[in-house]
């Protein structure tokens, strides 16, 4: 499965190396004069997609459109790129799963889940937009697994995706290429690209 900007269902444009997925949560510390540190992590956490795309030719034109006209102000939608040990040691197959968790919750409840989900998955739940990473194996028949970050709403019987189908509303940060960049004539390669979840 490709990783990528998506249009229509389909990716667009390739995400290729060198790629940055990582976690954005602000954190808060100052040391006091006895030079003991008070450390204060705050709730907000976003993911954030630093990457190159794969260069164009003869098929530029729709990726040049997209960037046109959703700039900086209209949301992409991405698929998600799952780390490569969680796609060497997954098997997991589970459709039919339900969850539940209060907001805020650092865990959820699972039922009736078969295959495995290593750590390191990223998942997103069928009632809201945010993308959630386990922090622990889910295993066939496990009643829990660990989550991050904590949930910002509730979730009650109800399932999420957690293979290649992961998809993430982002923005295009404020100081990124909204037009054609060209190398060698024909193609087109607009460099870096860095992309900040939706929230």
């Amino acid at each position: 499965m490709d990783y990528g900007i998506l249009q229509d269902g389909a990716v667009l444009a390739e995400f290729v190396a060198p790629m940055d997925f990582v976690s954005n949560q602000p954190v808060l510390s100052g040391d006091a004069l006895s030079l003991k540190r008070t450390i204060h992590v705050s709730p907000a956490q976003r993911w954030e997609l630093e990457t190159n795309l794969s260069p164009k030719t003869w098929d530029a034109n729709r990726l040049f459109v997209l960037f046109t006209v959703n700039g900086r102000h209209k949301k992409y939608q991405l698929r998600v790129p799952q780390n490569t040990g969680v796609i060497a040691a997954r098997n997991s197959f589970s459709t039919i799963h339900t969850c539940t968790g209060a907001a805020g919750a650092q865990s959820l409840s699972i039922s009736n889940w078969s295959g495995l989900a290593p750590a390191g998955t990223f998942i997103k739940f069928s009632n809201h937009a945010k993308i959630y990473m386990l922090t622990d194996d889910l295993s066939p028949g496990a009643s829990s697994v660990g989550i991050y970050p904590g949930l910002f709403e509730a979730v009650s019987g109800t399932t999420f995706v957690h293979r290649d189908d992961v998809e993430m509303e982002a923005w295009l940060d404020t100081d990124n290429v909204r037009g054609m960049r060209f190398k060698d004539g024909i193609m087109m390669d607009i460099g870096t690209v860095k992309f900040v979840e939706a929230l």
